[in-house]
């Protein structure tokens, strides 16, 4: 039986719409984390709220910032918070299917990450699988394709990176400094739901 203690972390912002679905998903999964961290970057919604229900709960940790941090810091500080042999990274506004945490540590081994297909879409009755499938350094010095929501990071890996970029985003550099170390491996099974919506930070920098 593996005994290594896992990690969520999660960063939020104005999050509430979503956010009890996802905290729902990820406390009913076949193997349990151990701790939920979530970053609060200074929501201005419910969700302070939701996160300090959890907390009463299932003892999910949360902080609030003092000031904005953007997404970058706001995810590095929920990470830089695990305690755990394995992080996970989860959004606010996603929904795990119940094994993912099983399936990925399981799968991880010797690699630094391990990531894995999503279904993306408004529903999840019309959502596609999304592959990502190319990892080597070159590929990944041009295209973003290991995307934070699906990957499982070793806590000794993320012990050793220190360069956070704010000029890329927090997934692309870890995978960036994975592909240059022990790699990162692949389920080809789609273990999340990742919603699109028109309040979703990313399609502030990349529309899809």
């Amino acid at each position: 039986m593996n005994t290594d203690r896992i990690s969520v972390a999660m960063a939020t912002y104005n999050g509430e719409r979503f956010l009890r679905d996802q905290l729902d998903s990820l406390y009913n999964q076949t193997r349990l984390p151990d701790e939920v961290v979530v970053s609060d970057d200074c929501s201005e919604d419910g969700t302070v709220g939701i996160l300090e229900e959890y907390h009463r709960k299932y003892g999910l940790k949360y902080t609030v910032n003092d000031t904005r941090e953007g997404v970058n810091r706001n995810f590095e500080k929920a990470i830089r918070g695990c305690t755990g042999d394995y992080i996970i990274i989860s959004d606010q506004d996603d929904i795990w299917f119940p094994d993912k945490i099983e399936k990925q540590v399981y799968a991880i081994g010797d690699y630094d990450i391990c990531c894995s297909n999503c279904l993306k879409g408004t529903s999840l009755e019309d959502s596609i699988p999304s592959p990502y499938n190319n990892f080597n350094f070159e590929r990944l010095l041009f295209c973003s394709n290991v995307p934070g929501h699906t990957m499982l990071c070793k806590q000794s890996f993320i012990q050793n990176e220190n360069n956070w970029f704010d000029s890329i985003w927090y997934d692309w550099s870890l995978s960036l400094h994975a592909s240059l170390g022990n790699g990162i491996i692949k389920l080809r099974e789609s273990l999340n739901w990742h919603r699109k919506h028109n309040q979703e930070i990313s399609t502030q920098f990349f529309p899809l």
